[in-house]
């Protein structure tokens, strides 16, 4: 990330000929710090019961209800319920039957993106990788080179 403008620079895999290159911009001066913290390993959201530390308010709020048992999302289709929405959601899949990520090579569908990104890794020989700028880590998925 440059400190001094509003963007962050992701390039793609070498295996992806032309090499492209593509900008993480940040409207709010805030989102961007907050984007940096990826790169410095900054964690300033401490849970104190077991001192472990977060980069974001919301990774601690989920961390919180593992030690809460708290699961407020609930589905309406039978009794489980999860600690984050977006579990929820995935779960729900399974009751609807829907697949929305599709690969763009085979027409093979997912409930899931994890899914799909293993699928593009494994049989179709990791096409579409994305990588650090930091260091030699290659990703499937931009929020996986974020978290690097």
């Amino acid at each position: 990330c440059s400190p001094s403008t509003s963007k962050c620079i992701l390039k793609k895999s070498p295996t992806n000929a032309p090499t492209v290159t593509s900008l993480l911009l940040f409207v709010l001066s805030s989102q961007l710090m907050r984007h940096k913290t990826i790169h410095t390993g900054e964690k300033p959201f401490k849970w104190p019961y077991c001192n472990k530390c977060f980069g974001r308010a919301s990774h601690l709020k989920t961390h919180r209800r593992l030690h809460t048992g708290e699961k407020p999302f609930k589905c309406t289709l039978c009794e489980r319920a999860f600690t984050q929405k977006a579990r929820l959601i995935i779960h729900l899949r399974l009751h609807t039957g829907e697949r929305p990520f599709k690969c763009d090579k085979c027409g093979k569908a997912f409930c899931m993106s994890a899914q799909l990104l293993n699928h593009r890794a494994l049989d179709h020989q990791g096409s579409g990788m994305l990588c650090c700028s930091m260091c030699s880590g290659a990703f499937a998925h931009s929020s996986y080179l974020q978290n690097n």
